[in-house]
């Protein structure tokens, strides 16, 4: 059976940051901000919900290099909460990209 609890089932924690991320879809594109982040995903809590499994492109601007966004492909697991934004996960992030979420991440908790 299992003993772990929901949130330890987690790959990495997620961590409690606003950051910029530029969804796009087809030819639109919004800027929102995360509520949390980890290494193979993220939240926004306001906009719109797309549907379950939509396939989004995300650009998500770190502090550390503002002017260089992570590039990732993501999909859509389900809203932030009941009045909408978005949870998401990343599909086959690069290791460079794992690896600079993962410094950013450590960083941002050893702060707090």
């Amino acid at each position: 059976p299992e003993r772990r609890s929901f949130r330890e089932r987690r790959a990495t924690p997620r961590v409690a940051v606003d950051l910029e991320v530029e969804q796009r879809q087809g030819d639109a594109r919004f800027v929102r901000l995360t509520s949390d982040l980890s290494t193979f995903g993220l939240s926004v809590r306001e906009g719109p919900t797309p549907r379950v499994g939509t396939k989004l492109t995300l650009a998500l601007f770190l502090p550390d290099e503002p002017m260089n966004a992570l590039e990732l492909e993501a999909e859509v697991l389900g809203s932030y909460d009941a009045k909408g934004g978005m949870r998401v996960r990343f599909l086959q992030p690069s290791i460079e990209v794992v690896r600079r979420l993962h410094k950013y991440l450590l960083g941002v908790k050893a702060t707090r």
